[in-house]
């Protein structure tokens, strides 16, 4: 029991490697299928999108194309990303808290997952195998 322990203490070295799986698949996945679909809905002009803030169909269809396509792909890449997680967890906030909010929990589960995602990368930042970390290195 105790070599079994010792084991998992040693995962914590495998860290950078979790960050960067997690960034690329689900920031990822969040670009390609939420992000990019909804950008050519945008650019054909569609005013069909939900708007839980009241701030008109277009307003909050750009801002949904800022978070999910462009925020989540400098998260990919790992540049900016404490801060840019921040956008994207606020507006999975909004989509698990007022817009699925009567939902059931089902409609709820992929925001939530998404959500508890880019907190996690918002706290914990890219890892070293990241832009942000390759600026960090040249600055020093």
């Amino acid at each position: 029991m105790k070599t079994l322990l010792n084991r998992l203490d040693t995962l914590g070295r495998y860290q950078d490697v979790a960050l960067l799986l997690l960034r690329v698949v689900v920031a990822g996945y969040l670009a390609i299928n939420q992000g990019w679909p909804t950008l050519q809905k945008f650019l054909e002009g569609s005013t069909e999108f939900p708007d839980p803030l009241h701030l008109g169909a277009r307003t909050t269809m750009a801002m949904m194309v800022g978070t999910e396509l462009f925020c989540a792909s400098f998260v990919v890449v790992g540049f900016l990303t404490r801060l840019l997680s921040i956008p994207v967890a606020f507006g999975f906030t909004v989509a698990i808290f007022i817009h699925h909010w009567p939902d059931p929990f089902g409609y709820k589960e992929l925001p939530s997952l998404y959500w508890a995602t880019f907190i996690a990368l918002a706290i914990m930042g890219p890892g070293k195998y990241s832009v942000d970390a390759l600026i960090r290195r040249k600055a020093q």
